[in-house]
């Protein structure tokens, strides 16, 4: 036993006459209380929210774990630029979308290639809550464009990261720029934002210029607009298998933490 050591020679115990107590408890983890704040958590997305496409892309870190590989169209051209500068040679690239990275498609597995969309980790509809915020006018070198910045959440059985985009239903596209988590301590345990997380907050998103190669990516915006801007009728959630793509398992849409438990999202009843 490991510890702080007191006078009387115990790992922070104290004695009562002949009695040795330990004055100090270590609360088992009560799983059932995230679990109960994440349904209520998600059940409030769902009531209030709005559907969104989720654009989760590859970046350095997937590279590095040896699960995406370099694009193979603005990668791996003769003009040098991406093995000097590690950089693609050009920007609006239709296959990696800017990342520089690109999962060829795997027949084992069924994921990657250009049909599967093997320049994004996944592309997900989910429901999400928005800030409205005010559009603002900005002049750059190619013109004046519409900038802005808003906040979301979403559910909980995903994780976005930065520089990942979100494809609102009013056809504009945004970039995550920073997020953060809602997280529940019940008990003692090596808490990380996997194991105890409620739901996810993006602190910052921000709107993208149609000129980004985030545009690039599947589907258009009158597509976009199309799908997302759906009739509440019949009031359950719909849907949306025909236009998501997966090019990693559901729980790598998380983590891989071996405690995840009831990330499941519930199966959505299938519309006519």
């Amino acid at each position: 036993m490991t510890g702080p050591l007191y006078p009387d020679g115990g790992v922070g115990e104290k004695s009562l006459g002949n009695v040795r107590i330990q004055p100090y408890f270590l609360k088992t983890p009560d799983f059932y209380m995230i679990g109960q704040e994440r349904m209520a958590h998600d059940e409030a997305v769902y009531a209030y929210g709005e559907y969104a496409f989720f654009a989760l892309l590859w970046n350095a870190i997937d590279y590095a774990a040896g699960l995406v590989g370099h694009c193979p169209q603005c990668y791996s051209s003769n003009d040098g630029i991406s093995e000097v500068y590690n950089q693609p040679s050009f920007a609006q690239c239709n296959l990696c979308y800017g990342t520089l990275f690109f999962l060829p498609y795997d027949p084992a597995t069924g994921f990657g290639g250009v049909d599967h969309l093997g320049g994004l980790k996944a592309l997900i509809v989910r429901p999400c809550m928005w800030n409205p915020t005010d559009e603002s006018q900005k002049l750059t070198g190619t013109g004046e464009v519409i900038t802005s910045t808003s906040t979301l959440q979403s559910i909980s059985d995903f994780r976005m990261r930065t520089a990942d985009i979100v494809l609102k239903a009013d056809g504009t596209r945004w970039r995550v720029a920073t997020h953060n988590t809602d997280s529940i301590i019940s008990g003692f345990q090596a808490a990380n934002d996997v194991r105890a997380m409620v739901g996810y907050n993006y602190g910052q998103v921000v709107r993208q210029d149609e000129s980004m190669p985030c545009f690039l990516i599947p589907p258009t915006v009158e597509q976009q607009i199309s799908l997302l801007d759906t009739s509440v009728i019949p009031n359950y959630p719909l849907s949306f298998t025909n236009n998501e793509y997966l090019n990693c398992t559901p729980a790598q849409l998380i983590g891989d933490d071996s405690s995840n438990k009831n990330f499941s999202q519930p199966a959505p009843i299938e519309g006519n």
